[in-house]
């Protein structure tokens, strides 16, 4: 996929690239970017993406930025390249399913996970999180379109899960969430409050 964008617009946005999208209401939408020096960043709608417009919409697999009064389609791309995808494939084929050792305990391989960490963006685009609104308040994201041997179903995560708590970490926003994420860095064990089937239930995994 490719962004869309013409003229001067394509100019001045050229250097920046879609990587995942949490879309829910206006206030709940937000978009990962990457820019010139191969740094992501997050925005929420509303605000100006790398000074190149205004984050105006994020939808599914795009994001739509207002720039010079024109809206302007970003499409999302894949950021990993070729050989990384080889080497993500490699660990998991290796590694396997996440082997369950007894109920609500699981085991994980170790490189799996820290490749997983090293990819953000495999974050934000191995399942659609969807944010879980209870009450005018958001409490954690509903998993959504699952990718086969990505990172949430590696994790054993089943779409339709809501997903409340990674560790000592409320998931509350999409920054607590990538926050979450990064700190799993070094950790041996993972815990993982969901909600499955209307019922609350801890998953545990340790790292090997």
């Amino acid at each position: 996929m490719k962004q869309i964008a013409s003229g001067t617009e394509q100019k001045e946005l050229s250097d920046i690239k879609l990587v995942g999208t949490i879309s829910g209401s206006a206030e709940y939408s937000y978009a990962v970017f990457l820019g010139k020096d191969g740094k992501q960043s997050m925005f929420k709608t509303g605000e100006s993406v790398f000074g190149a417009g205004e984050l105006k919409t994020v939808e599914k697999y795009r994001a739509i930025i207002k720039n010079n009064g024109k809206l302007i389609k970003i499409t999302m791309i894949d950021v990993l390249v070729p050989g990384e995808m080889e080497s993500l494939k490699g660990a998991k084929a290796s590694s396997g399913p996440v082997q369950l050792v007894k109920k609500g305990e699981y085991m994980i391989d170790q490189k799996a996970v820290q490749l997983a960490l090293d990819n953000p963006t495999q974050i934000m685009t191995d399942a659609k999180l969807i944010p879980n609104m209870t009450k005018d308040k958001q409490e954690g994201f509903i998993v959504r379109e699952v990718k086969k041997n990505g990172f949430y179903d590696n994790l054993g995560m089943q779409n339709g899960d809501v997903l409340l708590r990674i560790n000592s970490f409320n998931i509350s926003n999409p920054e607590n969430a990538l926050q979450a994420f990064t700190a799993l860095r070094g950790m041996d064990k993972i815990q993982l409050d969901i909600i499955r089937n209307n019922s609350r239930m801890t998953l545990n995994y340790q790292i090997r």
